[in-house]
């Protein structure tokens, strides 16, 4: 009986993911390959607009998802605004400092 449960699961989290990823494209977002995890169970991440999907982001994640969270709870977010700050993450981060 234990392991029906995480038959059941198996079963049908495939399914849940590809509806809830459905549903989240239907409403305008896409997702950003650059947020988002590898490996095992890694975690989506969809933007509203593609343009805020940024490659120089995806080491900086660690700042720009809390930013994110923050902007999206004051209204839309300001693409200006997010180039500056990436601008702003980059000149802190080692990653980027032979540039």
């Amino acid at each position: 009986m234990g392991g029906l449960p995480l038959l059941i699961g198996l079963i049908t989290a495939p399914i849940s993911s590809f509806l809830v990823e459905s549903y989240i494209e239907e409403k305008g977002y896409s997702r950003c390959s650059y947020y988002s995890g590898s490996g095992y169970n890694p975690v989506d991440y969809y933007v509203f607009d593609s343009k805020y999907c940024v490659s120089e982001v995806s080491v900086l994640i660690h700042k720009a998802l809390p930013w994110f969270e923050e902007m999206n709870k004051k209204g839309e977010v300001d693409y200006d605004e997010f180039l500056l700050k990436v601008e702003q993450w980059k000149a802190e981060s080692p990653f980027f400092k032979d540039e």
